[in-house]
C-alpha cells in the first residue's frame, strides 16, 4: 500500500466551543485556521482529500466537502463533561 491508495481525513466539525466558536474561521497570519492545516495536509500525495466540517466552516482548497451540522450536546452547556459522561457512582 502507498500513500496513494490512502484517504485522508481533515475533520472539522466541532462546535469550537471552548474557543467561543468559529476557531476554523478565525484568522493566524492573515489566512483562516482551516487553511493553514489543509494547506500542509493538500501538499501530501494522498489519492483523495475529504473535509469533515460544518457550513460556517471556509473553503479549502483541494478537498472535498462533507458539511454537518454539529450535533446538540446531550448535557447542558454548563456541566462538566466529565461528570455529564460518567457516574460518580455506579448504578446498584
Amino acid at each position: 500500500m502507498t500513500a496513494a491508495d490512502i484517504v485522508v481525513i481533515f475533520l472539522a466539525a466541532g462546535r469550537g466551543s471552548r474557543f467561543g466558536g468559529g476557531k476554523l474561521a478565525a484568522t493566524l497570519a492573515g489566512r483562516p485556521l482551516a487553511r493553514h492545516l489543509g494547506d500542509r495536509l493538500a501538499a501530501l500525495p494522498f489519492r483523495r482529500k475529504l473535509m469533515i466540517c460544518c457550513e460556517a466552516t471556509p473553503e479549502v482548497e483541494g478537498f472535498e466537502r462533507l458539511a454537518l451540522a454539529p450535533p446538540a450536546p446531550p448535557f447542558p452547556a454548563r456541566s462538566p463533561p466529565a461528570l455529564a459522561k460518567f457516574p460518580t457512582h455506579p448504578p446498584p
